[in-house]
């Protein structure tokens, strides 16, 4: 006669009330914000001495732009004044005496849209409201902010629709000087600092861009 194999007994866990921990229900969390720091509106400005070699979104292809810098649009730095519509409740920045200070320096302070883009884009973030560009993209939770590719593209057509005058000669010289000295510097260190040989491919393409400007330039 075989002998019978007595069945292996199936443990079951042990009913909640006999964990020594419990877990109780979740409450639904608001979604996460970005992280950066909060900031007030800005309108553009443009020196004409300033101007830069980018590239968009770090693609390598260097073109020589404007450089722009912010305006803040806040009552009481650099002679904003801000009011409150009576009867709309909106914030109104009075511009005038800004304006006028900025331009006798040289600066041209762009409209809050141009070529067709509205280039301040208020954000919500941690502890209230950051002001971006289109072309920034701040990651929920975290402080890092992406980048989409048009930046570089919307710059040249402000120069290429007359909006913001072309470089001169001697400002492109400068320009290619500063790079010029940047990569003598690089190329001084590269054999203690091997991996400066990225920014030593960028910088020669900056050069590249810059001397392409001045003979279109002088096309």
């Amino acid at each position: 006669m075989s002998k019978q194999v007595k069945p292996t007994p199936v443990v079951t866990p042990a009913p909640a009330d006999n964990e020594p921990y419990e877990i109780l229900g979740r409450v639904a969390a608001p979604a996460a914000l970005p992280r950066i720091q909060t900031s007030p509106p800005f309108l553009y400005m443009f020196h004409p001495e300033r101007w830069t070699a980018m590239d968009d979104c770090d693609d390598g292809a260097f073109v020589v732009v404007p450089q722009l810098a912010k305006l803040p649009l806040l009552g009481g730095v650099s002679r904003v004044e801000s009011r409150r519509d009576p009867q709309t409740g909106r914030v109104q920045y009075v511009m005038d005496n800004s304006r006028y200070i900025k331009e006798r320096r040289g600066y041209i302070v762009l409209d809050p849209t141009v070529g067709g883009v509205r280039y301040c884009v208020p954000v919500s973030v941690e502890g209230g409201t950051a002001h971006v560009s289109p072309w920034e993209h701040p990651t929920p939770g975290s402080a890092l902010v992406g980048r989409t590719r048009g930046y570089v593209a919307w710059l040249q057509s402000l120069v290429a629709n007359g909006i913001l005058p072309p470089p001169t000669p001697v400002i492109l010289d400068k320009l290619e000087q500063d790079q010029a000295s940047i990569l003598s510097g690089l190329v001084d260190r590269v054999d203690r600092n091997p991996s400066l040989r990225g920014q030593i491919k960028r910088t020669e393409a900056a050069i590249e861009a810059i001397r392409a400007a001045r003979m279109m330039g002088a096309a």
